[in-house]
């Protein structure tokens, strides 16, 4: 909770620092440069992309897709310290500033990034549903389609590996690099690190040692491109290593590389890598009999665990509000469109109605007009 409330100060203060200091800086750079060497930073600096985020949304001369730009930062500095209730929070202002507008690119990362949250949380379903939807608009060839592609197609994979198997999520990781690498966009490079190392997990999975080692060392060199030496995504490979000495059982090598490696995680702020790094150097002490440190670090692990539940545990009612609200609303529309289907059943049975009395009425004169000519005889 300590860790919330300091970030959420930290946020307050450069939310007013951001407004200040924005025009200077977009004076100073193009805007374009600015949002891409801002991305850049998300893995080893969240709170600098919070902060030109917040510059971006909140300044008054920026236009609609410089505004979603921002809210998509935000929420890319949210996601790399896990703080997905506030990623949805911001992601469904982005998505109700999108609505009537004609702006596919940013409904497309929108949708996807929904889709991400919706999967961290475990609502699969809804999280393909976001997936099936910004897959669907995304079909301007533009900059940005195969790197949308490959986004959606990598949140796919992981979510299949998680339902099916890892030899369903290597087929979808595989398409996802391929688009990767299709985009001439140098952010593709970066996520390319994100796909190898699910690729490098499941084949860790399936013994596969060799082409383990092999995707843990790519996702560590396509992590280079970031300038920062310690990121979240380096770690993430290095931990990757210290798995297949897990694997292969060398407990104390791997925990060599597990403690530098939570010293930076710490730096950085990552709880998931947090989490994961705490939960395997357990695990290696329990299986060295090194009781004592066991103890030091299970205690550690069940304190974080509880910060994090939490924070699921409100992103996911925040979830579920939104799949209701969405439910809602394509009820009201199912409502409003039967409603029209009623009224113009009626309308029409009023027509047939109408038009069979005047042929009655019509008929009826045509009689009495016949009967008067008759009786004249």
């Amino acid at each position: 909770m300590k860790l919330i409330m300091k970030l959420i100060f930290q946020y307050i203060i450069l939310f007013f620092f951001g407004l200040i200091s924005f025009s200077t800086i977009a004076e100073e750079k193009n805007l374009d440069e600015l949002i891409k060497e801002t991305k850049l930073k998300v893995y080893s600096q969240p709170l600098e992309v919070l902060r030109v985020g917040d510059s971006l949304y909140n300044n008054k001369s920026t236009n609609l897709e410089e505004k979603i730009a921002g809210l998509l930062l935000i929420g890319d500095g949210l996601l790399s310290v896990r703080n997905y209730s506030q990623v949805l929070e911001y992601l469904n202002i982005a998505k109700d500033l999108l609505k009537n507008e004609n702006y596919l690119d940013g409904e497309v990362k929108v949708l996807s990034r929904l889709g991400y949250v919706y999967f961290q949380l475990d609502l699969y379903d809804e999280a393909l549903n976001y997936l099936k939807q910004a897959e669907e608009k995304n079909f301007l060839k533009n900059k940005n389609f195969y790197m949308n592609k490959g986004y959606i197609i990598g949140v796919k994979g992981m979510i299949y590996r998680n339902l099916i198997s890892c030899e369903m999520g290597l087929k979808y990781f595989e398409r996802s690099k391929n688009a990767f690498l299709a985009s001439d966009e140098e952010l593709s490079r970066i996520n390319l690190s994100i796909i190898n190392y699910n690729m490098a997990n499941c084949f860790l999975n399936l013994n596969d040692f060799e082409a383990a080692e092999e995707g843990f060392q790519k996702a560590y060199d396509a992590a280079n491109i970031i300038k920062q030496d310690r990121n979240s995504l380096k770690l993430f490979a290095e931990k990757g290593v210290a798995n297949l000495y897990n694997a292969k059982k060398e407990y104390r090598e791997a925990n060599k590389i597990l403690k530098r490696i939570y010293k930076d995680a710490e730096a950085i702020d990552d709880k998931s890598l947090l989490r994961s790094v705490l939960s395997d150097m357990t695990s290696n002490y329990l299986a060295l009999e090194d009781w004592k440190a066991f103890k030091i670090y299970s205690e550690e692990i069940k304190s974080l665990n509880k910060e994090i539940i939490q924070i699921k545990k409100e992103a996911t009612i925040i979830a579920l509000q939104g799949i209701d609200k969405s439910q809602s609303s394509l009820i009201d529309q199912k409502i409003e469109k039967y409603k029209i289907q009623i009224i113009i059943t009626l309308l029409g049975f009023l027509f047939l109605f109408a038009f069979l009395g005047w042929k009655i009425y019509k008929r009826r004169q045509e009689v009495k007009s016949f009967q008067a000519e008759i009786f004249q005889y």
